[in-house]
């Protein structure tokens, strides 16, 4: 039976062979955590993610709330200090804010698959 470090091994590989023109993007998860004291946001953790895969939803993937311009982003889930999951999550592509609309993982653990759009 295939463990997480396989699946992680293979998840690698595909980014730097199969999906290479795809993965030349820099991700940047912020987990935040809001101070009342000074009315901002404080920072608990930063990941950034490199390669990370950009790519555009299938017309049979474009249901509810999905809109023009959104973005699937996948990031190998490998040391993470970010969930990405988590409500008190920024993120940036390349430099770009931009809004996690949700957040999908696949079976084995190995990629986050993030949808988002621009801010």
């Amino acid at each position: 039976m295939a463990t997480n470090a396989y699946w992680l091994n293979l998840a690698k590989k595909l980014y730097s062979t199969t999906f290479k023109g795809q993965t030349n993007n820099t991700v940047t998860l912020t987990q935040v955590e809001s101070n009342y004291q000074t009315q901002s946001n404080d920072i608990i953790a930063t990941d950034t993610i490199n390669p990370a895969r950009v790519y555009g939803f299938k017309l049979s993937q474009i249901l509810g709330n999905v809109q023009q311009g959104d973005r699937q982003v996948g990031i190998i889930n490998e040391n993470l200090s970010v969930n990405p999951r988590a409500d008190n999550v920024e993120c940036t592509i390349n430099g770009v804010p931009v809004v996690i609309k949700g957040v999908d993982i696949n079976e084995a653990g190995a990629v986050y698959t993030l949808h988002v759009r621009n801010k």
